[in-house]
C-alpha cells in the first residue's frame, strides 16, 4: 500500500488476444485497469478476447494490495496527583485511540486503570495498543503517580501531675494524633505511654511515619512530688550527765519515718536538757524530705537524774564524856565542801556507827550516806578517832609510916589511895611522890598520889 492510504497504484500489462483469423478483440470483464489504485486485499482481474467469427477466450489473475503501515497511537503525559485517601486518588484522563491508513482499527488498554479509576499510591504505568485489520499493531504508555501525604502531627499540651501513692513519681498515659497524613501514619515515643515518670520535668517527643515522610513533636511531663513524709516518733527516757546537761539527736525519737521521695534531714527541737528538766518533756520531730515538703511528730523525752553524787568524808575525833559514851553526827563526817552531785548539793543520809564507848578508843570506822534530789545515793567511808579525855577521880588517905632502923621508909601509892573513879570503869595506881623518907621527914608530909585511867 502506499504510505497513509489504504491502497496502491498497481501498472500492468493488459493482456492482448490473439486468434488464427484477423479481427480478433480483448476487453477486461472484472477488476481494475492498469494504473487504477487498488484496495487492501485480492482484486481479480478477467479479460475475454473474441475473434470475427464471435468465438471467445478469457484469462484471468489477481492483484493482491497488502497493508503493511502501522496504526498510530498517541497517549497523554504522564500524570501526577495527590492522594485523597489511603487507597489513593480518582484520576480521569483522555483515554487513547488509535488511527490507521484503512478505516478500521481497534484500541484495546493492556495495562493500568481506566480514566475515571482510584489509582494507589505510587505509580501506575497505563498501556494502550491500536491494531488496524491487517494484524499491525502500535503501543503506547503513560504514568499516573499519585503521592502520599506526609503527616503532620499534634501533641498534647504540657502535662502536670502530683506523685502517685507510695512511690517517687507518677504513671503518666497521653496520645498525640495525627490525621493528614496519606496512608495513615504510625506514632511512636521516646517513652511510652503509661510510661513511669520521676519528679522534675521530663521532655517527651513523639515521631509521625508513613511512606511519605515524619513529622515531630514535643511537651513535657511534670511531677511534682507534694506528699509529705510519715513522721513516725517513740518515746525515750534518758539519764542527765555528769555535768548536769544532756543531748538528743532526731534518731533518738525516730521510730521509722518514711517518704516516697527520701528523707532529705531530721530535727527534733528542744534537743538539749538540763537538771531542771527532769521528767516528762513534750519535743517535736520534724522530718523534711528531698523536695522539701514536711512533716512533724512529738514525743516524751523523760529526763530521769540516775546520777549518784559525789561523797566526800571527814575524819572527826569524838571524845568521850564523863558516862564513857560519844557521838557523831551527819554534819561530823559529811564533806560537804567536796562532796558534789549533777543536779545541786547532795545532803547526808545517815553515819553507821555513831555511838561509841570505851570499848571504841582508837580509830573506828564509819560510813556515811548521802543523796541527792533524785534520790541516788553515795557512801564514803570514814575513821572517827575516839579519845578519852577525862581524867579520873581519886580520894587520898592520910597514911603514917615507921622509919626503919635504918632510919629510912619508903610509901607505896596504894598506902594513900582510898578509892578512886573512872568514865570507862578502871583506875591505875600510878606512883605518890615523895614516896621515900628519912629522919628529916619526921612529922607531917605532904604527898601526892597520881594515878591514871589507861
Amino acid at each position: 500500500n502506499a504510505s497513509g492510504t489504504c491502497s496502491a497504484i498497481v501498472t500492468y500489462t493488459a493482456p492482448a488476444g490473439t486468434d488464427n483469423c484477423p479481427g480478433a478483440t480483448t476487453t477486461q470483464t472484472a477488476g481494475l485497469g492498469s494504473g487504477s489504485s487498488f484496495p487492501t486485499g485480492s482484486t481479480t482481474e478477467t479479460y475475454k478476447v473474441t475473434d470475427a467469427s464471435g468465438n471467445t477466450a478469457t484469462c484471468s489473475f489477481t492483484v493482491t494490495v497488502t497493508d503493511t503501515e502501522n496504526p498510530t497511537i498517541t497517549c497523554p503525559s504522564n500524570i501526577s496527583s495527590v492522594a485523597t485517601s489511603a487507597t489513593g486518588a480518582t484520576v480521569s484522563y483522555s483515554t487513547p485511540s488509535g488511527t490507521d491508513n484503512c478505516p478500521t482499527v481497534t484500541t484495546t488498554q493492556t495495562a493500568g486503570l481506566a480514566s475515571g479509576s482510584t489509582f494507589p499510591i505510587g505509580t501506575t504505568t497505563n498501556s494502550f495498543t491500536a491494531t488496524d485489520a491487517a494484524g499491525n499493531a502500535a503501543s503506547c504508555s503513560f504514568n499516573v503517580t499519585i503521592e502520599g501525604v506526609a503527616p503532620v502531627i499534634n501533641c498534647p499540651a504540657n502535662i502536670s501531675v502530683n506523685t502517685d501513692a507510695n512511690i517517687c513519681g507518677a504513671v503518666v498515659s497521653y496520645a498525640a494524633t495525627e490525621t493528614t497524613g496519606i496512608p495513615v501514619s504510625t506514632i511512636t515515643y521516646d517513652l511510652a505511654p503509661g510510661s513511669t515518670f520521676n519528679t522534675g520535668t521530663t521532655t517527651v517527643t513523639a515521631t509521625a511515619t508513613n511512606a511519605v515522610g515524619s513529622d515531630q513533636c514535643s511537651f513535657t511531663v511534670t511531677v511534682t512530688d507534694n506528699t509529705p513524709p510519715d513522721a513516725q516518733c517513740q518515746n525515750i527516757t534518758i539519764g542527765i550527765g555528769a555535768n548536769g546537761s544532756v543531748s538528743i539527736t532526731s534518731a533518738d525519737v525516730d521510730y521509722g519515718s518514711s517518704d516516697n521521695c527520701g528523707i532529705g534531714s531530721m530535727s527534733v527541737s528542744p534537743n538539749s536538757f538540763s537538771c531542771a528538766n527532769t521528767g516528762a518533756n513534750s519535743v517535736t520531730l520534724t522530718i523534711t524530705d528531698v523536695n522539701n515538703n514536711t512533716a512533724t511528730c512529738t514525743a516524751t523525752v523523760t529526763i530521769e537524774d540516775s546520777q549518784p553524787p559525789v561523797a566526800a568524808c571527814l575524819n572527826p575525833t569524838a571524845q568521850l564524856d564523863a558516862s564513857g559514851q560519844a557521838s557523831v553526827s551527819n554534819a561530823d563526817v559529811f564533806d560537804a565542801a567536796n562532796s558534789s552531785d549533777n543536779c545541786g548539793a547532795p545532803y547526808p543520809v545517815f553515819v553507821t556507827p555513831n555511838t561509841f564507848d570505851c570499848s571504841n578508843l582508837g580509830a573506828n570506822t564509819v560510813t556515811l550516806q548521802i543523796i541527792d534530789l533524785a534520790g541516788n545515793t553515795a557512801l564514803c567511808n570514814a575513821t572517827v578517832t575516839v579519845v578519852d579525855d577525862t581524867a579520873p577521880t581519886v580520894v587520898c588517905k592520910n597514911t603514917t609510916v615507921t622509919l626503919n632502923s635504918q632510919g629510912q621508909a619508903t610509901l607505896q601509892p596504894i598506902e594513900v589511895f582510898d578509892s578512886g573513879s573512872d568514865n570507862c570503869g578502871n583506875v591505875n595506881l600510878e606512883s605518890v611522890t615523895p614516896n621515900s623518907f628519912d629522919c628529916s621527914n619526921t612529922g607531917n608530909t605532904t604527898v601526892t598520889l597520881t594515878v591514871n585511867d589507861g
